[in-house]
């Protein structure tokens, strides 16, 4: 899974992950988080090919809710 993954700013709705034909929108409540980040693995079984995609609060926060 290594390499540059392309993401966009993504909606605040609807909540939860939601796939598409361009890929998947995942999107989360939180009062009181100050970063987000989602987490991709590769299988279930291995933990040492996963990659960190760190939500901007700058674009992909609306409100209490983080969206990418």
């Amino acid at each position: 899974m290594p390499g540059t993954r392309t993401t966009l700013p993504g909606y605040p709705l609807p909540f939860g992950a939601t796939l598409d034909k361009n890929g998947a929108q995942f999107s989360i409540f939180s009062r009181n988080a100050t970063a987000v980040s989602l987490v991709l693995f590769q299988s279930a079984e291995t933990v040492s090919d996963s990659e960190e995609i760190r939500f901007n609060p700058l674009i992909n926060k609306t409100g209490d809710i983080w969206h990418i």
